[in-house]
């Protein structure tokens, strides 16, 4: 049976509600659904809804993650402009969905595994952990060789669909091998550990072409469990951050 937190609905059916507030054709982002539900619905995580959001767009057949939850009709909902960017699905426009093989969705009935919510203990810090891991997956995005010379963006890098989940970042090194980077900006380092492990192995099936796979953790701090457990993954590098800023007066 599916986690819900709130009477109205999961954040499936949140989102519908979501969506009436969306005018045809305007575009949004996952920041602006995660806004959304930190104003009406604050005690589900924000990761939640920007997954959410994802899962239930109609035209992007490879996105495994979506294979059996895109049966149900109820999960077809946004289209997705670009890497980033949705609007409101209109069949008329756009055509009907796209599923992987091409399979006739299921009943509205149908059971939902995937569709649980997750709940945040603090609402506000936790939309704010959200827009600060956007803001560093972005900045790095653009300055990957800070992290190594030669590294650049995949061409779909930023948060690359994987089953199940997304990869925070998809690199590509010098040498054209590919480089999985996982960001955490808070507590949980220890579950970076775990989705980095099936991310690399994903990208090792699905994308590699039998070149090797590098992984990399970028976190605001390194625990010694994170190392331990880390040391225990070939070719995975760690990385801490800082935020730093200065202020100069300004002559008039």
């Amino acid at each position: 049976m599916s986690k819900q937190i709130y009477a109205e609905g999961t954040t499936r059916d949140l989102l519908h509600k979501f969506a009436k507030t969306l005018e045809p054709g305007q575009k949004f982002s996952p920041k602006d659904a995660v806004r959304w539900f930190a104003e009406n619905y604050p005690r589900i995580n924000p990761s939640t809804v920007a997954i959410h959001v994802r899962r239930m767009v109609v035209n992007d057949p490879h996105l495994a993650g979506r294979k059996c939850i895109n049966r149900n009709v109820k999960w077809n909902l946004f289209f997705k402009v670009d890497n980033n960017r949705f609007r409101l699905w209109n069949e008329a426009i756009d055509g009907p969905p796209q599923y992987p093989d091409q399979s006739t969705p299921q009943s509205t009935d149908s059971i939902d595994a995937e569709d649980e919510d997750e709940e945040t203990t603090t609402p506000n810090e936790a939309a704010e952990e959200f827009a600060r891991e956007q803001d560093l997956r972005d900045y790095l995005a653009k300055n990957l060789e800070t992290l190594e010379p030669g590294l650049r963006l995949h061409e779909d890098g930023i948060e690359h669909p994987v089953a199940g989940g997304f990869i925070d970042i998809l690199a590509l090194d010098k040498q054209g091998n590919p480089v999985v980077i996982e960001l955490k900006v808070s507590r949980g380092h220890q579950r970076a550990i775990g989705q980095l492990a099936y991310y690399l192995a994903w990208v090792k099936e699905n994308r590699a072409n039998g070149k090797p796979v590098r992984g990399m953790i970028v976190a605001s701090e390194v625990t010694e469990k994170v190392r331990l457990a880390a040391s225990q993954l070939p070719n995975t590098t760690l990385f801490e951050y800082s935020i730093t800023f200065s202020i100069h007066p300004v002559k008039g």
